[in-house]
């Protein structure tokens, strides 16, 4: 995951998930079944890295929100063939669409992902918010006091 967020080992990372190995591989990472697990993320988590929910959600919040990161998320995203497993990516991504649309690239990635889920990111563009609906909703107009 540190490589993933250096600027040029970036680079690199992603020109490794153009292999016909990489799919296979990233599963692995996201489930916690690759044999060089991350060490790092294993001290982060103990215990809860072997569980594949906290474990997704754990480093999708770490890429998404990195400026590089990202990037190596999102090429990953494109070859995941576990659609469970992808899911889970775009769930844990989808809850951090409000503090991703209050950055620059925060706001990119979103962009990004709507256009290529939008069945997932209905209403998480950034910068949308949504409206209030009921009893503080009419407090807060001229005739709703």
């Amino acid at each position: 995951m540190r490589l993933s967020q250096l600027k040029f080992s970036s680079n690199v990372i992603e020109k490794c998930l153009e292999t016909e190995q990489a799919a296979q591989q990233i599963d692995q990472i996201l489930k916690g079944t690759h044999f060089w697990d991350d060490q790092v993320l294993v001290r982060e988590l103990g215990f809860k890295s072997r569980n594949r929910a906290v474990r997704v959600t754990h480093i999708v919040q770490r890429l998404v929100t990195h400026q590089f990161g990202n990037y190596v998320l999102q090429k990953a995203m494109a070859i995941i063939t576990d659609a469970e497993l992808k899911t889970q990516m775009l769930e844990a991504i989808k809850l951090l669409a409000g503090s991703l649309s209050q950055t620059k690239h925060g706001q990119k990635v979103l962009s990004k992902l709507q256009k290529s889920y939008p069945h997932v990111f209905v209403g998480a563009a950034a910068g949308t918010t949504p409206k209030k609906h009921g009893p503080s909703a009419q407090q807060n107009t001229p005739g709703g006091q």
